[in-house]
């Protein structure tokens, strides 16, 4: 439980486990679903509290989760004032649960809740448990879809996770305190773990059978599915030496603007053709100001990051082995020889 005191929460009689379910999206199938996880939850001998982040207005979707709350002593509610999108429902579920270790399930359709606890049972020796799926049952077009999604990411992210598009996890609590989820990187929850230096583990789950029909999504969806790509290949690579990225993009539009108020100079002193008329002249100098703006990017992010990198940690320490100042038996023995041999 959070007991709230002056802006901060203090942590009194914490679960094992907390369970997070955000709710961002309206599933019909969202009662059915939720009364099966926690059937699964409430069978187990696991210590855990439940609670839902509703992200959306539905009322049946939040009567459905104050039913819960007035049900069970373990369940909690929170609803946001407008709909913030996944990642924020997530972030904010992470700060109000206390549990050391995390599940996270989505809110609709993906995996078979009675695999739920097995993600639980992997978390062991590692930090992180992504659920892979198995889509022997699903339509031919679904695996298709799925298959070329994961196969780009794979080609990107050498340490991708088979099942990128799966949103059920199992994680620590350290994980949640030090990952940073904005925007749409929930969807790269497991990249961003990795690339934390945290350890990951994958468990095969059986899909949910509701999920195996064939699903036709609009354009849009796979074009933003292609601009979160881009966006994870910039802050995965690019976030500590912007210059890197904006200085090959800005390099490029000089040499050619450059190339270009050459030829032109060249035509002016050995062909005797004039400047004046010539549009290659002003193009030449519009991508050598183009490039050189956009390598002046790079410079003022490379400055940025000297002086806030030590606010952003980007790595992990996973073990601290021996204490400064603290006598080792060897040095007990040394100073033990050291006094004898004065005696003598």
């Amino acid at each position: 439980m959070l007991l709230p005191t002056k802006g901060a929460y203090v942590v009194s009689n914490a679960p094992a486990v907390s369970v997070v379910i955000p709710i961002s999206r309206v599933d019909p199938d969202f009662e059915d679903l939720n009364r099966a996880y926690l059937d699964t939850l409430n069978r187990s001998d696991i210590d855990c509290e439940i609670v839902y982040i509703v992200d959306v207005g539905d009322d049946e979707v939040i009567a459905h989760a104050n039913e819960c709350v007035n049900r069970q002593h373990n369940v909690r509610s929170i609803m946001l004032s407008r709909q913030f999108g996944d990642s924020t429902a997530l972030r904010i579920g992470l700060q109000q649960t206390s549990g050391e270790r995390i599940l996270v399930l989505p809110a609709y359709h993906q995996i078979d809740p009675r695999d739920v606890l097995l993600l639980l049972d992997s978390l062991e020796d590692c930090d992180m448990v992504s659920a892979v799926r198995d889509r022997s049952k699903e339509s031919l077009f679904g695996r298709l879809q799925g298959g070329i999604y994961n196969t780009i990411l794979t080609s990107i992210f050498p340490d991708n996770v088979p099942d990128m598009g799966c949103e059920a996890y199992a994680f620590t609590r350290q994980v949640a305190d030090e990952v940073t989820i904005y925007g749409t990187q929930h969807n790269f929850l497991p990249l961003l773990v990795f690339r934390q230096g945290f350890a990951i583990r994958t468990v095969t789950v059986r899909q949910s059978e509701r999920a195996t029909a064939p699903r036709i999504r609009r354009p849009g969806t796979y074009l933003s599915a292609l601009l979160d790509i881009i966006t994870m290949v910039f802050l995965t690579r690019f976030t500590r030496k912007p210059l890197r990225f904006f200085g090959l993009i800005g390099s490029a539009f000089v040499a050619a603007g450059s190339a270009a108020l050459l030829y032109v100079i060249f035509e002016k002193f050995y062909l005797d053709i004039a400047l004046a008329p010539r549009p290659a002249l002003v193009l030449g100098a519009l991508i050598l100001m183009v490039g050189i703006q956009i390598i002046g990017i790079g410079l003022i992010g490379e400055l940025l990051i000297f002086f806030h990198s030590k606010d952003v940690p980007e790595f992990h320490i996973k073990e601290v082995v021996g204490q400064l100042g603290k006598e080792t038996e060897d040095d007990e023995e040394d100073s033990y020889a050291v006094g004898k041999s004065d005696q003598v």
